[in-house]
């Protein structure tokens, strides 16, 4: 994914020495993602982690259930900032009756170099990319999103097993999906 400039803070506006609220992070006058667009970026990392195991949650919703967020915590480690490319991380830590757990991440990936240092070693590699001067992914959120199985009337309904066990192991789906039935 990319951050896209409609998702900026607009309003980046700061005293000078004044922290954006980013673990102390002090405004450069570069524009951020605007906090409230990672929930967007953590809704879309799950659809994609349920459509990964073989579960579609459109396909949920149009039998009038839903898989729906209850809470959802944010850890802001650092921003994200105008066409940094990320990737967001998924997985369920615990499924009860009816609740899901999940913990996901936000990664900000590598910036390409323009140009490649001109250093030499002495002869052979070795070394980490950190001391080759190649950057490395960057942590930029935690996350836990609780999400609930409601039926049609919104009330609790359990999940499945089948739901419950593919949720878990988060193995890729090999093959048709969990037919509609079973996952109810």
């Amino acid at each position: 994914m990319q951050a896209r400039d409609y998702e900026l803070d607009q309003f980046n506006v700061s005293k000078e020495g004044a922290a954006l609220g980013w673990g102390g992070v002090q405004s450069t006058g570069v524009l951020v993602v605007n906090n409230a667009v990672y929930a967007n970026y953590l809704q879309h990392v799950r659809h994609e982690f349920l459509l990964h195991v073989g579960v579609s949650a459109d396909t949920i919703a149009r039998t009038g259930d839903a898989l729906a967020l209850s809470e959802l915590h944010m850890r802001y480690i650092q921003p994200l900032r105008s066409g940094d490319r990320f990737r967001g991380t998924c997985r369920v830590s615990k499924a009860t009756g009816v609740r899901l757990v999940f913990e996901q991440q936000i990664w900000r990936l590598p910036r390409k170099h323009r140009a490649p240092a001109a250093a030499s070693n002495g002869g052979g590699s070795g070394g980490s990319a950190a001391e080759a001067g190649e950057e490395q992914e960057e942590l930029v959120l935690t996350a836990e999103a609780v999400v609930v199985s409601l039926d049609k009337r919104y009330k609790p309904k359990r999940i499945s097993p089948a739901l419950r066990e593919r949720l878990v192991s988060g193995a890729a789906s090999e093959g048709p999906p969990i037919p509609l039935q079973e996952l109810l």
